[in-house]
């Protein structure tokens, strides 16, 4: 390994990750930390990646999608900061003219805002394609059961899960000891919205920030059109309640209804809180980049 690519997703556990293995790591070693801003992340999120920047010396490459709306040509990358990153819808519309909504059934979210921006990012500093270059992935060993069983021919490294055998006790006890940490409440993660949440916590957030559901419902809207199932007279965005049986899941409107007959999410453990562990329960995957 002489290349190693240490995404930063804007929670604690990449960045622990992050931090100690800039410490670690051979001096022969080249090394990247890109951050692939959706414009949707929380303000809190970028935040905290700014933290790492500016407080903790760890070089990030702030990056955005570069989406071309041509057929069979992919996303690409734009370089930003923390002062001029995108915190609007603009980014969820490029890709969502071109892919349609994403939802549970369509992860091209993570795909072109995430992975995709990353990838073009390597291959511009002269890295080639995985698995020319490793990357570092934040499972640690309490939660082997996310680790991809192709991981070395995919280029995958687990050091906290391998390594480190780092546990969640383990990233919170440093993180409690830092003088500033994420700050995020226990029903809130790193992107504002996000349709893999739980029915509980989208329901304690529309009580506390409605706004931030003015975006999906604007994609929806415009995009719906785009690309439905067959079948589907539109696709749309959030998690179908339980017990649905067209398995369409829920607009933004379906989303508010549903959610205002729910006892929303309340329990604050942010002290304890990992975004890439606990915002999606109930979820099939989390929306950290590689999690192939």
């Amino acid at each position: 390994m002489n290349k190693l690519c240490i995404p930063v997703s804007g929670g604690e556990t990449s960045a622990y990750m992050a931090l100690r293995l800039r410490d670690e790591v051979k001096d022969d070693v080249e090394t990247c930390y890109p951050f692939a801003n959706t414009g949707q992340e929380r303000e809190e999120t970028l935040e905290f990646v700014n933290l790492l920047e500016t407080k903790y010396g760890l070089p990030v490459v702030w990056l955005e999608a570069k989406v071309n709306p041509l057929p069979n040509k992919g996303t690409r990358h734009s370089i930003v900061n923390y002062e001029n990153a995108t915190r609007s819808g603009q980014l969820f519309e490029d890709i969502c003219a071109k892919y349609g909504l994403p939802n549970p059934n369509f992860f091209h979210c993570t795909r072109e805002l995430k992975e995709s921006p990353i990838l073009s990012y390597c291959r511009s500093i002269g890295w080639g394609k995985p698995p020319q270059f490793l990357r570092a992935i934040g499972i640690r060993s309490d939660e082997i059961d996310r680790v991809s069983t192709n991981y070395k021919l995919n280029g995958i490294y687990y050091p906290l899960a391998f390594d480190w055998q780092v546990t969640k006790p383990h990233v919170n006890k440093f993180w409690q000891e830092q003088p500033k940490r994420l700050n995020l409440k226990g029903w809130q993660g790193n992107c504002t919205w996000c349709y893999k949440k739980d029915h509980r916590k989208h329901a304690k957030m529309i009580i506390d920030s409605p706004e931030i559901y003015d975006v999906p419902k604007m994609l929806e809207q415009k995009y719906g059109h785009v690309k439905p199932k067959e079948g589907e007279k539109e696709r749309k965005m959030f998690r179908q309640k339980k017990g649905m049986q067209d398995k369409q899941g829920l607009s933004v409107d379906e989303l508010f209804d549903y959610c205002s007959t729910l006892i929303p999410w309340s329990v604050d453990d942010s002290e304890n809180y990992q975004v890439q562990d606990d915002m999606f329960s109930g979820c099939q995957t989390d929306c950290a980049p590689f999690q192939e």
